[in-house]
């Protein structure tokens, strides 16, 4: 099954009105805990919001009682070159990934390089062929592997979501609780709109090439 959803669903579906009234503060802490200043940026709008420019990746926290939302820089490549961000709520983690590889690499390599990684987390993990995937038109290409795995002695459902966008590769991790086929499908359907919610983003905040006029 494939679903297409317009840019308007994908906001709705990704912006609750609970976050509405968190402040600008509350991004520029999450950058400032991080050290993230200068590779992160604060995204002025009603949301918890942090763009980083280089790649374009936009990520968006609601934070609660039980939610917390963080940066990461890793040490391995250049300063601002491999970053994520990782969102956690009751049941559910999201992890969004902007990596610049100097040799540059292929989608198959990543997915397989995911996969792996996934494998030696979780030894139990099984494939899972999605029964329903998100397509928005005009995206990049991204191609997602599925896996039920046990997490604190519960299924889970743990996807990888992979595109390449200029120099940058794009990733979506997302893990959450699926103790049946109904909530499978709920699942998978967030993990869709999620990746392609992001790819949106990176899509209305890049520069054109040289030469060519904005859209």
């Amino acid at each position: 099954m494939r679903a297409r959803f317009c840019a308007l669903a994908l906001l709705a579906f990704t912006t609750p009105a609970a976050a509405q009234d968190l402040p600008a503060a509350s991004a520029q802490r999450i950058i400032d805990e991080a050290n993230a200043e200068g590779v992160f940026e604060v995204v002025e709008d009603e949301h918890v919001t942090v763009r980083h420019p280089a790649s374009g990746l936009q990520c968006t926290f609601f934070l609660g009682d039980n939610s917390s939302g963080r940066l990461h820089l890793y040490e391995n490549a250049q300063r601002g070159d491999d970053v994520s961000c990782e969102m956690r709520a009751p049941g559910e983690t999201t992890s969004l990934y902007a990596t610049r590889y100097p040799q540059g690499t292929s989608l198959r390599e990543q997915l397989d390089g995911a996969e792996a990684a996934i494998r030696q987390r979780f030894r139990d993990a099984r494939p899972h062929p999605p029964g329903l995937t998100v397509t928005v038109d005009g995206q990049p290409q991204h191609e997602e592997r599925h896996f039920f795995v046990t997490l604190d002695g519960q299924r889970h459902l743990t996807t990888v979501s992979i595109a390449i966008v200029g120099e940058w590769v794009i990733k979506l991790r997302y893990t959450a609780t699926a103790p049946d086929e109904e909530m499978v499908r709920q699942r998978e359907l967030m993990a869709g709109v999620l990746m392609s919610a992001t790819l949106m983003e990176i899509e209305k905040g890049r520069a054109p090439p040289a030469g060519e006029a904005p859209l």
